[in-house]
């Protein structure tokens, strides 16, 4: 059996605006040519999850992210920012 190559990896994501916690410490993988869909109310912080993967977060000055968030197996932390935002743009 062939084990399918993970393309997104999170690990305990927490995000805090200041001092309000909306990310949670989530983690989830998604496997290649698997679709998945991010759904909620309101104010759920889907868009904040997004924002996280592709660090458009890092343009909130009161945004603080922790945990691990890897595309390909390598921190988004740790790649160029322009060629991440065109691969999972």
């Amino acid at each position: 059996m062939v084990t399918p190559e993970k393309k997104v990896e999170v690990q305990n994501l927490r995000l805090s605006y200041g001092p309000k916690e909306v990310i949670h410490g989530i983690s989830f993988d998604i496997f290649k040519n698997e679709i998945l869909g991010v759904i909620g109310p309101a104010q759920s912080a889907k868009t904040s999850l997004l924002r996280c993967i592709n660090r458009t977060i890092e343009f909130t000055a009161s945004a603080k992210v922790g945990g691990i968030i890897k595309v390909d197996g390598i921190d988004v932390r740790e790649q160029n920012v322009f060629e991440l935002r065109r691969k999972i743009g």
